[in-house]
């Protein structure tokens, strides 16, 4: 008969997840900037490929004197229709736009704080971390490409055809609206979840697959 669940005291969930979230933010605060910063040309082939009428002249990662921005200034390739009214291609104009790197690695620092900070033996926090960090990492390559394109098509939009309907900027304004606690808190609940599936499944699995027979040798007679 298999034992009932122990559940942790508040308490030490309280303090581990206090301390999983301080450490994840302090990281992403320290490290934050250049691990985008490597990425960034992943982000620039992503962008191209959600809008090819639009070239990137810059993509870099930028220090104001408030934030820590990623900076993207692209022109047009082609004429852009929106509104019923063309915008034309001019070898000397651009367009460019910003979003912070603290909200780009929200979801990022929110499911690692998780999955350190919720209860369990280091190696099952170790598990969490590695999973919470991949997921959280796809859905970076998802929402940073798109967030940037969003805040170039906004432009448009804005100034031709406000509401006009649009699923990237659907995307972009649930992210701002607090869409991406949401997926931080989601992501790392799935990395607790797939970690402790498997730790059951392997401590479900019978003795002998678990362990190697001994073989026992015989002299010769």
């Amino acid at each position: 008969m298999a034992a009932a669940p122990v559940w942790p005291r508040p308490w030490r969930v309280a303090i581990g997840l206090s301390l999983g979230f301080a450490a994840a933010l302090a990281m992403a605060a320290v490290w934050g900037a250049g691990f985008i910063e490597l990425l960034l040309p992943v982000i620039g082939k992503l962008i191209v490929w959600l809008d090819e009428r639009f070239a990137i002249l810059v993509l870099s990662i930028d220090h104001t004197s408030q934030d820590t921005v990623v900076r993207l200034r692209v022109t047009l390739t082609q004429i852009v229709v929106v509104g019923g009214i063309p915008t034309r291609p001019d070898p000397k104009g651009w367009l460019e736009v910003t979003t912070t790197t603290g909200a780009m690695l929200q979801p990022l620092a929110i499911a690692c704080g998780l999955a350190v900070g919720w209860p369990g033996a280091l190696r099952m926090r170790a598990a969490r971390l590695g999973i919470a960090s991949l997921a959280a990492l796809a859905f970076l390559f998802v929402d940073l490409p798109i967030t940037l394109h969003a805040y170039i098509w906004d432009m448009f939009v804005d100034n031709y055809e406000p509401g006009r309907f649009s699923p990237i900027l659907i995307w972009h304004k649930a992210m701002h609206d607090g869409g991406r606690l949401g997926a931080g808190v989601l992501l790392g609940a799935f990395a607790i979840a797939v970690a402790g599936h498997a730790k059951h499944r392997i401590s479900d699995m019978p003795d002998d697959c678990t362990q190697t027979p001994a073989v026992r040798a015989s002299a010769p007679e």
